[in-house]
């Protein structure tokens, strides 16, 4: 894909927008992390072709799940009595078809998978508390998937349709949110290469930048206690990023996926943002710039 200079999208949600080349990027990476990623982004603008595009370029299994055909049994199993007639009968739910298939094809792929929420914004509150539990653990009802399957979605404005809604809080708050905004080069490049996704450079060692990672993260809020948790009073901003344990922890794959990969500035701000906010995100990169200087200073006056 092209790099150049993304148009702006309206949203009621305060999400970074990068250039097309910078967010493709900054998905892929996630998506390789295994953080789950909300693609925000205006109807015909590509996000389901994106995340096709990433799954074949891994050869990964995809299965994509329309939020508007589905209800919250579709995601959370039907329920059923386990009856024996004795007093340990309990309330079980079944397993569904689709999530079993899925997690077979992922086995064969050294258990990765891409499950793909499309249209989610159009979720009622219902289904979306379905998912709470198979982005956060990969599990559906009583069936666990493979934790290599990965999670992602996509949704429009709200400006887009009066029937969308906004991400409740605990679903967005465990998700990493990237605006996608592609310029005109880069559907004319994406046309003519079949929609070609160039796959990131993540070492397979890249959690050997964890302890680095964990201990920059940690002293950030050390020294700025207030940001490890900040959630938004407005309802608008809690269906987007912002500051809480999970999403640092979110920060902490992100940038360690960043570093292994050597991703630049910009997919680095994207990311960290995506997970915890504009302003939680700026003022860490700042800090993180601010420890480097001083870090090279040390280093010089030895």
């Amino acid at each position: 894909m092209v790099q150049g200079d993304a148009e702006p999208v309206s949203s009621s949600v305060s999400v970074g927008i990068g250039s097309t080349a910078n967010a493709a990027a900054a998905v892929g990476l996630a998506i390789l992390a295994n953080v789950p990623v909300a693609l925000h982004g205006a109807p015909g603008t590509g996000k389901t072709s994106l995340v096709r595009a990433i799954a074949d370029t891994f050869r990964w299994p995809i299965h994509t799940m329309t939020a508007t055909i589905h209800d919250a049994t579709d995601f959370a199993g039907l329920a059923y009595l386990s009856s024996s007639g004795t007093l340990d009968t309990h309330t079980m739910r079944a397993s569904l078809q689709w999530a079993v298939a899925l997690a077979k094809e992922a086995l064969k792929n050294d258990g990765n998978g891409l499950l793909f929420f499309d249209d989610i914004s159009y979720a009622p509150p219902a289904v979306q508390n379905a998912l709470l539990q198979i982005v956060q653990e990969r599990r559906i009802g009583d069936f666990q998937m493979p934790f290599g399957v990965r999670c992602a979605a996509a949704l429009n404005p709200l400006e887009a349709a009066g029937s969308m809604r906004l991400l409740t809080a605990p679903l967005a708050n465990r998700m990493v949110h990237i605006t996608w905004a592609p310029d005109t080069e880069s559907w004319v490049d994406g046309t003519l290469s079949g929609w070609r996704f160039i796959r990131p450079a993540l070492p397979e060692g890249w959690r050997e930048h964890l302890p680095a990672t964990r201990a920059k993260v940690t002293a950030f809020i050390r020294s700025q206690p207030s940001l490890l948790h900040r959630q938004p009073a407005e309802p608008d901003a809690q269906g987007g990023p912002w500051p809480s344990r999970r999403t640092w922890d979110m920060v902490l794959a992100l940038l360690s996926a960043c570093d292994a990969a050597a991703a630049n500035a910009e997919v680095r701000r994207l990311l960290v943002a995506g997970a915890v906010g504009e302003n939680a995100g700026a003022t860490y990169l700042a800090w993180e710039r601010q420890a480097h200087l001083a870090e090279q200073m040390v280093s010089t006056i030895r």
